[in-house]
């Protein structure tokens, strides 16, 4: 009996090399005691020979990190960033010839990955304001800056203690953080002159983005409280008959006045025909303005009054 057999040979034909999909870290931000991992994913695989040494580390500034390489299979990788120390930024790129597909084809050297920013920098006080100062009533609110953005989510009115000399303190009511800035609300409290103030940001109550507590060590502001208004204690030249009339006079105050508080406008000269015009009125020295002044015309008789206006410097 004759009998016929057939066979079949069956090629496989895979032009596809395979691809490496370094997907996103599992945190933006990390300290050293964190850990980062990726998870990468491998398309067309059929044998990945990749290892940690496949890996490079991408960093800027002064950051660096421990890496390691787990899992098996032909789809997925964890790659694991720990021991994260410096500043700067983390990330990697995977080298050549980490997966091959069955016809052999291998996989590329795969682009930079997607970064985390490693930040082992305690944030500090950058500036209250108001900064520290003479007031004569409670701020409503003060603006804490640090040196970077902290987390919103840290910032508690507990944060803040208020304290000092008042008759009764403000109290804390409210915080809002933007960025690198807390605005601190007050409400209430009773101060009078030479009474203080004192807001103090607690030590290590809020953290950055990669919750380092901060600051350090506890920052206070002070206020010194002055309600009561300056009053002119001499003038120079004192009043009396002139001719012709002074065109510079200064008033010595009871207390120093602020620079740049003063203005032409706080002074009114009457008495005479035409009168003489404020040409200029500034701080002198301490606790001194001096007033100039200009034109003008007295009759004999006549009587200028140069005067400081209530409530004006």
């Amino acid at each position: 009996m004759d009998s016929a057999c057939s066979s079949n040979i069956n090629y496989i034909v895979d032009t596809v090399a395979p691809t490496i999909s370094t997907g996103s870290p599992s945190a933006n931000f990390a300290k050293n005691g964190d850990t980062i991992t990726y998870t990468l994913t491998f398309t067309n695989a059929a044998a990945i020979p990749m290892t940690v040494g496949s890996v490079t580390l991408n960093t800027t500034g002064s950051a660096t990190c421990s890496r390691a390489l787990t899992g098996t299979g032909l789809t997925t990788r964890t790659l694991t960033f720990t021991n994260c120390t410096g500043d700067g930024t983390g990330g990697f790129s995977i080298a050549a010839l980490a997966a091959s597909n069955q016809a052999g084809l291998t996989s590329d050297a795969t682009a930079p990955s997607a970064t985390f920013t490693v930040d082992n920098t305690v944030a500090t006080l950058s500036s209250f304001s108001p900064a520290a100062s003479s007031v004569n009533t409670i701020p409503s609110s003060i603006v804490v800056t640090m040196s970077e953005t902290v987390l919103a989510g840290s910032v508690a009115t507990g944060d803040f203690a208020v304290s000092g000399t008042c008759t009764s303190a403000p109290t804390v009511s409210a915080v809002t953080p933007s960025g690198s800035a807390i605005t601190v609300a007050l409400t209430g409290g009773t101060c009078t002159n030479s009474q203080t103030l004192t807001l103090t940001l607690n030590a290590n109550q809020i953290t950055d983005r990669a919750a380092n507590a901060a600051p350090a060590a506890s920052q206070s502001v002070t206020y010194t409280f002055d309600t009561v208004a300056p009053s002119v204690g001499s003038q120079a030249p004192a009043a009396g008959q002139f001719n012709p009339l002074p065109t510079s006079i200064a008033f010595t105050m009871d207390a120093d006045i602020q620079a740049g508080s003063v203005a032409t406008t706080d002074f009114t000269v009457s008495g005479c025909t035409t009168n003489p015009t404020v040409a200029t009125a500034a701080r002198s020295s301490s606790g001194v303005v001096t007033v100039t002044l200009s034109g003008g015309t007295c009759a004999n008789g006549e009587t200028m009054t140069v005067q400081l206006n209530a409530n004006s410097v």
